[in-house]
């Protein structure tokens, strides 16, 4: 009997479902009041390879096989075919090799059956924990906030840094400006409507408050994804956990103060000058008043060498070259000279020490 269209069509569909390179099958339903009643019809070569079917399961109902009869399948599929919708299964690991973790969706073929795919995820779910724990370890979060639907994703991180969960966070824009500092509100969101009205970048540093209500410090970066209407559809970034950071900066910058409101106030005449040029970067009053200049700015920049303080020839040289050969010079005598050209004794102790890498000498002098 010669081949007819319909059957050689009807075979390179079969042909197709077998050599598909993820898992399918077919469950057609018995009775339509029991969930359980799904039986399993068709099964491809590859479903029954990775064991996202079980290999008896050809011809057996739900309820007949053991590993799944006693799970919420039935309901979904029963649903699925009810609601003529598509939907997820979840992920889960192969039932021949668990090291393998296959995601799965059932769809309805009506009026009677539905349709599985499974297809393989454990590489893409090894790159997502790779990419987490890389995270976590630079303490930067990434987030997703898809403006028309004003739903915001997060990675793990972000949870971590803002100490939440998924269930106890909006996910919306309100959600996340709920834990913006109010202090720091008005020019996140102002930042967020710039780049939205112009699609353009930003980036700006703010503070959160943890439910615990501890204060972070973030370095937010982030862009905007246009639609094809050309308007903003999306805001994607990156958040950093910078506390540590600006702790360190803050604790520098109130060291700083510190060390200028001595500096300024000490009775020992200081200067900071370079080792290798001899040029005063920085001096305190006391020793404009010591050398009997009128302010700092009539000396700093110039080489100590160079204001005639000196009264004896190479006393400068020769206190540089004792400082490089011991690091460290204490309370010497030095003969020196005002500007108004009176002769003073004073004693001088230096000491080597380091400005943004820079090696710097630090000079104290006494009138002796």
């Amino acid at each position: 009997m010669p081949t007819t269209r319909s059957s050689r069509a009807q075979r390179l569909v079969d042909d197709f479902f077998d050599a598909a390179p993820i898992g399918m099958a077919i469950l057609r339903l018995d009775d339509p009041a029991d969930g359980g009643s799904f039986r399993v019809v068709h099964v491809n070569r590859m479903a029954a390879e990775i064991g996202t079917v079980p290999p008896d399961a050809m011809g057996k109902r739900l309820d007949e096989i053991a590993i799944v009869k006693d799970s919420e399948l039935a309901s979904l599929f029963l649903k699925v075919l009810r609601d003529n919708t598509a939907t997820g299964m979840g992920e889960g690991p192969g039932l021949l090799d668990p090291s393998r973790h296959y995601a799965g969706d059932v769809f309805p073929i009506p009026p009677d059956a539905v349709g599985l795919v499974y297809y393989e995820v454990t590489a893409q779910r090894r790159n997502e924990r790779q990419l987490a724990r890389a995270q976590e370890l630079a303490k930067m979060g990434s987030w997703n906030w898809q403006v028309g639907s004003d739903r915001v994703h997060w990675s793990e991180e972000m949870y971590r840094i803002y100490g939440l969960t998924p269930e106890t966070f909006k996910g919306t824009l309100d959600g996340f400006l709920e834990r913006v500092h109010p202090d720091d509100r008005e020019m996140v969101q102002s930042s967020v409507r710039y780049a939205l009205e112009n699609g353009t970048p930003f980036h700006h540093q703010e503070r959160i408050v943890r439910p615990s209500g501890d204060v972070r410090v973030l370095d937010s970066i982030g862009e905007c994804i246009l639609g094809p209407n050309g308007k903003a559809a999306q805001l994607v970034g990156l958040c950093r956990d910078i506390t540590e950071d600006a702790r360190a900066v803050q604790q520098l910058e109130e060291s700083e103060q510190r060390f200028r409101k001595i500096f300024e106030a000490s009775p020992a005449a200081i200067c900071v000058f370079a080792l290798d040029t001899g040029k005063l970067i920085d001096v305190n009053p006391r020793f404009v008043e010591l050398v009997g200049y009128g302010s700092s700015g009539a000396i700093v920049g110039k080489r100590l060498d160079a204001l005639g303080m000196w009264a004896e020839q190479g006393e400068f040289a020769k206190l540089v070259e004792l400082l490089r050969q011991q690091r460290s010079v204490r309370e010497t005598t030095v003969i020196y000279r005002t500007y108004g050209g009176q002769v003073r004794r004073a004693l001088v102790a230096l000491e080597l020490i380091e400005i943004d890498g820079q090696e710097r000498a630090l000079g104290l002098f006494w009138r002796a």
